[in-house]
């Protein structure tokens, strides 16, 4: 009678660590590309709010929205609320409180209390009503604006520049269409909340993930300078071309109309340091 061979232990062991180097290899790789696919996705979604603020300057003769409140006035243009979530940050840090609006961070979406009032449009339809009455209700959103886009003086740092005329963009004399540098000019970005008002002076974040409290008035530029896609964010500019940029490449990008081009500022010396978490990424914008 013939003898039925098995595998002997050695082999076996050998079969399991040729397994394990295999998914060693392989899980890395497949996280890698699972990050490439999202931050696609994402590029993919601020290219629909380019074609979006397109229609909507079109619209306006090349003037902003009044407020800092700047994606409710383009309900007519988009109503699909996917649209304002980056695919790495899908979800809100906490419970969420009925009126109470949270930042995001690295990987959460912020969230925004929003009633029906705030929203803007001859549209105003059943849709979007059953969306927010009677009493409002949470949006979550991982795309900030560039705060300079808007005429509301009330609410930026710091309005005129040397000479006394406005650094916010909807405060240009004329249409903003024709802006200069036009892709170079950031309208939305990845973000930890609906925007803010970044300055040359501002600092980087000190470590990776800083939690940003938005009271301070100062270092504004760190709700977009955030780790989202592997050092760097995704933005839509003045030209409605989309494109990434490094995370220090945010301070060379015109923000507002009094921002040095080229950026001569001495730079956040901060990642100047082998030891910042930013020492060592690209400068690329």
């Amino acid at each position: 009678m013939r003898k039925q061979k098995g595998f002997t232990l050695i082999e076996l062991l050998v079969v399991i660590a040729i397994i394990a180097l295999l998914r060693s290899i392989l899980v890395p790789a497949l996280s890698r590309v699972k990050l490439q696919a999202k931050a696609a996705v994402c590029r993919s979604n601020l290219h629909q709010w380019g074609i979006i603020w397109h229609m909507y300057l079109d619209d306006t003769e090349g003037r902003t929205p009044k407020t800092l409140s700047w994606w409710p006035h383009m309900w007519d243009y988009f109503r699909d609320v996917k649209l304002l979530v980056c695919p790495n940050a899908t979800k809100p840090v906490g419970a969420l409180i009925q009126g109470q609006s949270e930042r995001g961070d690295k990987f959460h979406a912020a969230v925004e209390w929003r009633n029906a009032d705030d929203f803007d449009g001859p549209q105003f339809d059943l849709q979007l009503q059953n969306m927010v009455k009677p009493n409002g209700r949470h949006f979550l959103t991982s795309y900030g604006n560039n705060f300079w886009f808007t005429q509301d003086e009330g609410n930026v740092r710091g309005v005129d520049l040397p000479d006394g005329t406005p650094k916010l963009w909807g405060k240009a004399p004329g249409s903003i269409l024709g802006a200069k540098y036009a892709n170079r000019v950031p309208m939305v970005l990845d973000s930890i909340s609906g925007g803010n008002c970044p300055l040359p002076s501002d600092k980087p974040p000190t470590y990776d993930g800083e939690p940003y409290p938005g009271s301070t008035n100062k270092n504004e530029i760190r709700n977009f300078c955030i780790n989202r896609h592997d050092g760097y964010v995704n933005v839509v500019f003045l030209d409605f071309s989309v494109r990434r940029v490094s995370l220090k490449g945010l301070w060379y990008i015109w923000w507002h109309r009094g921002w040095p081009i080229p950026y001569e500022l001495s730079e956040p010396l901060d990642w100047n340091d082998p030891q910042h978490w930013m020492h060592d990424m690209p400068l690329e914008y």
